[in-house]
C-alpha cells in the first residue's frame, strides 16, 4: 500500500523527535519568561512590598525549573503528547507546573538558596506559567498539527459503516495526533477501497501483516465490537493482543462523559465510574465564587467601554441601550438575559418579512435560530455582535445567580424543545455568558452538533475546561467571530 512508505520507522523517529524538541524548546522558553516577568512584576511592587528584586541572580533556580519541568513533563507523556485531548492535556500541564514550583519555593526556602529571592515570585511565575505555556502548546499544535510531520499512524476496526463517525473524529481532531492508516470492517465490509480516504483493510489476517510490515503498534477499535457473541469478541482481542500493544476503546456515545471516567476491575471485568462534576454541589459553589470575583473584575476593566457603546447605540438608532429577553435558566426558570440592544425597534417584524421574501434565510433560521445577513442588526449591532460586546451586560445575569460566565447557551423555551431528550440535562447547570458552543462551533454548526456540544460541556466540566474555554473566548473576540 502506497500510505504506507510515508509512515516509515525513519519517518515516525522523526516525526516525533521534532515535536518533542519543538514543545521543549517552548516549554522551557515559557519557564524562563514566566520568572522573568514575575520579577519585572515584584520589582514594580518594591514600594508597596519592600525587597530587593534582581532577576540575574536568580537564574540557577530558573534553570532547576526549567530541568524539573521538562523532566515532570516527560513522566507526564506530554512529549509529544499524542491521544490528549485539550482539556486533559491543560489538567497534566497543571498538576506538573503546581508540583515543579511548590518544590522551587520549599528548596529555597528550607535551603537558604538565596535570601534575597522574594517568595512572592513564585506565585507569580507559578500564575503566569499555567497561563503562558498551555497558550503556547494550544498554538504549537495548531499549527503543527497542519503538517505531514505530525501525529502518529493508528489502525481502525470497526463494526461496520454506522461506526465510521470514529474515523472522521480522528481526522477532525488533527491535535490529537492519532492519523488512521487503514480500516477494518468486520461486519459488511465496503466495495470502494477507502473509507473517508483511509485505505481498508479485508480481513483481521491482512491488519495483522499490514501491521507487522509497519511496526505500528495502536488500534483503536469501535466499543460497537462489544455487540458481537462472546466467543467473537474474545477472539478478536485475543488476535489484536497478540501484537498491538495500545487497544484504545472508543464509543459513539457521548451522553456520558468522557473525560472523568475511571476503570473499575470488577475481578477481570472492566467497569467504569463515571463523574459528573458541573453536578456536584461543592463544585457548584467553587464556581459560584469564581463567577462572583471574575464579573467583578470584568465589570471594572470594561466599564469605559460601556459608555462609549451606549453612547453609539444612542446615535445610531432609535430605541434604549439595553435590550432583555425572557430566557429558560438552569431547571427550567425562566430569567430576564440583559444584552446591548443591537437591532432596529421594530425587529421581530421586519424578521417575518424578510424569512417570507427569502425562503434560503427561512431555512437557516430553522435550522440554526440565527442567520448570517440579519436585517435586524443596526450599524452599531453589526459591530458589538461581531466582537460580542453585545453581551457584556450579562454579567448583571451572573452577579444576580440568573447566570454562569461559562456555561450552556441561554436558550427560549421555542428552542430548548430542539434539545429533545437532552434538555432536562442541560438545564440542570446555569447558562453562560460563553461556554463549549460558542467557542469550537458559533454558529457554523447545526442543532444536533450545537446539542452535542452542549452536552459535552455538562458531562465533561472541569476547571481545566473553564480555563481553556476562557482563552478561546478571548480568541473569539479579538479574531471576531462573533455574529
Amino acid at each position: 500500500m502506497k500510505e504506507t512508505a510515508g509512515y516509515s520507522k525513519s519517518y515516525r523517529i522523526l516525526s516525533i523527535t521534532g515535536i518533542v524538541c519543538l514543545l521543549m524548546l517552548f516549554d522551557m522558553l515559557g519557564i524562563y519568561v514566566s520568572f522573568y516577568l514575575a520579577s519585572v512584576f515584584r520589582k514594580i511592587l518594591i514600594p508597596w512590598m519592600g525587597g530587593i528584586v534582581y532577576f540575574p541572580v536568580y537564574i540557577p533556580v530558573v534553570f532547576l525549573g526549567i530541568l524539573l519541568t521538562v523532566i515532570l513533563f516527560g513522566f507526564s507523556r506530554l512529549y509529544p503528547g499524542y491521544g490528549f485531548s485539550t482539556i486533559i492535556e491543560i489538567r497534566q500541564l497543571s498538576k506538573a507546573l503546581t508540583i515543579v514550583y511548590g518544590f522551587l519555593g520549599i528548596s529555597v526556602y528550607f535551603f537558604r538558596a538565596n535570601t534575597d529571592f522574594p517568595r512572592t515570585i513564585f506565585i507569580f511565575a507559578w500564575f503566569l506559567s499555567l497561563v503562558i505555556i498551555p497558550l503556547q502548546r494550544l498554538i504549537i499544535r495548531n499549527r503543527a498539527s497542519l503538517s505531514k510531520l505530525y501525529g502518529t499512524p493508528v489502525y481502525v476496526v470497526l463494526n461496520n459503516l454506522e461506526d465510521i463517525s470514529v474515523i472522521e473524529n480522528l481526522q477532525y481532531c488533527r491535535r490529537m495526533g492519532w492519523k488512521p492508516l487503514a480500516v477494518l470492517f468486520l461486519n459488511k465490509p465496503l466495495i470502494d477501497e477507502t473509507v473517508s480516504g483511509i485505505p481498508q483493510l479485508k480481513s483481521l489476517e491482512q491488519l495483522l501483516e499490514h501491521a507487522k510490515s509497519t511496526s505500528i503498534k495502536r488500534v483503536v477499535v469501535g466499543t460497537q465490537m462489544l455487540s458481537l457473541d462472546g466467543g467473537a469478541y474474545q477472539e478478536l482481542f485475543r488476535s489484536l493482543n497478540s501484537y498491538f500493544s495500545s487497544v484504545v476503546l472508543i464509543s459513539p456515545t457521548y451522553e456520558l462523559g468522557s473525560i472523568w471516567i475511571e476503570p473499575l476491575d470488577l475481578e477481570g471485568y472492566l467497569g467504569m465510574e463515571l463523574h459528573y462534576h458541573l453536578l456536584d454541589s461543592e463544585n457548584l459553589i467553587f464556581k459560584r465564587v469564581i463567577d462572583i470575583l471574575g464579573a467583578f473584575i470584568l465589570l471594572i476593566l470594561t466599564s469605559p467601554i460601556w459608555i462609549i457603546i451606549a453612547l453609539l447605540i444612542k446615535l445610531d438608532s432609535q430605541g434604549p441601550v439595553f435590550y432583555t429577553h425572557t430566557r429558560r435558566g438552569k431547571l427550567g426558570k425562566d430569567f430576564q438575559l440583559i444584552k446591548f440592544r443591537s437591532m432596529i425597534f421594530d425587529a421581530d417584524e421586519r424578521l417575518d418579512s424578510y424569512l417570507d421574501q427569502n425562503p434560503e434565510a427561512k431555512l437557516e433560521w430553522e435550522e440554526k435560530q440565527k442567520i448570517i445577513n440579519d436585517p435586524r442588526l443596526t450599524r452599531v449591532g453589526k459591530w458589538l455582535r461581531k466582537f460580542s460586546l453585545d453581551e457584556l451586560p450579562q454579567m448583571f445575569n451572573v452577579l444576580r445567580g440568573e447566570m454562569s460566565l461559562i456555561g450552556p447557551r441561554a436558550v427560549t423555551e421555542a428552542e430548548i424543545e430542539k434539545y429533545g431528550s437532552y434538555g432536562s440535562l442541560i438545564l440542570r447547570v446555569k447558562p453562560g455568558i460563553t461556554g463549549w458552543w460558542q467557542v469550537m462551533g458559533r454558529n457554523q454548526t447545526t442543532w444536533d452538533h450545537r446539542t452535542r456540544l452542549e452536552v459535552y460541556y455538562v458531562s465533561n466540566w472541569s476547571l481545566w475546561m473553564d480555563g481553556y474555554i476562557a482563552l478561546k473566548t478571548i480568541w473569539v473576540i479579538i479574531s471576531g467571530q462573533g455574529r
